[in-house]
């Protein structure tokens, strides 16, 4: 059994925690092995048009799904010193609904702002958000979750490529969702919503290799902060919550639970 540290106490780690975070620790370092097959990848989706391509639509859609339209969003006129001082984790909400024109508001900060052509067929084109993502490869998702916010009564995936909303389930039950989101008497009042991050790790680990999802993690927080950052610009509270329960809310999401899953939430609301 191993020592560590914690709050400046000795403590414990019982074999089976010891050897989950080994696991996690050994699978995504680099090894003279799989050192080789990584770089084989990345030179392979770095160098060739079909490695371009490749990476050019790894991207999620919905084709057949009622779209919900956004307002134009505004951009935050607030400095970006101001937000990061007026930034705090908010677990007291206030009274009041969100619109669909603060979602518009807050999205667009994760949403496709430009497109460049490959260096190597110009007929492929890459996508590019406000914030970095591992060699341009999308593996981190958003999904909207009204939870008062009138204007809005489904599940919505967020299209940030043409800046709308997929509906994804539309009749969900709110008490059930609550409990997924383990907030059931938490909060009252309550955030308006709460937008869930899933990670797809097919999409990642295709290029990366063992360490995509190292990658995708580093991903999920740069997405996260920027829609933290453009909430707090408009005044708004944010929390990010860990407490969720995936075996529970990915049905919710129509995702597989292995393949993609919810690795993240963040709850938005009046302060």
């Amino acid at each position: 059994m191993r020592d560590v540290m914690i709050s400046g106490k000795q403590s414990s780690l019982d074999d089976w925690h010891q050897r989950e975070c080994e696991i996690f620790n050994e699978q995504a370092k680099l090894f003279e092995r799989s050192s080789v097959e990584f770089r084989r990848s990345v030179h392979f989706h770095n160098s060739t048009a079909a490695g371009h391509k490749r990476v050019s639509q790894a991207w999620t859609v919905y084709p057949e799904a009622e779209t919900v339209a956004l307002p134009a969003a505004n951009r935050p006129t607030s400095r970006l010193c101001d937000i990061f001082e007026q930034r705090h984790s908010c677990r007291s909400f206030g009274a009041g609904p969100l619109s669909l024109q603060d979602m518009s508001d807050i999205l667009c900060a994760v949403a496709v702002n430009r497109r460049t052509p490959s260096s190597l067929d110009d007929q492929i084109v890459f996508r590019k958000k406000p914030y970095p993502t591992p060699g341009g490869i999308f593996s981190i998702d958003f999904y909207v979750v009204p939870l008062d916010l009138p204007e809005l009564t489904a599940i919505c995936y967020y299209d940030g490529d043409r800046h709308v909303l997929s509906v994804v389930n539309r009749h969900f039950e709110l008490d059930g969702m609550k409990d997924a989101l383990g907030i059931t008497g938490k909060f009252e009042p309550g955030p308006g919503v709460a937008i869930l991050q899933t990670i797809n790790m097919a999409r990642i680990v295709v290029k990366y290799r063992q360490r995509g999802y190292r990658f995708a993690m580093i991903e999920a927080g740069l997405g996260a902060m920027a829609l933290c950052q453009a909430a707090t610009s408009l005044g708004l509270g944010t929390l990010f919550w860990g407490g969720f329960k995936e075996h529970l809310l990915d049905p919710y999401l129509d995702v597989d639970g292995v393949n993609v899953s919810c690795v993240n939430t963040l709850f938005i609301g009046r302060r």
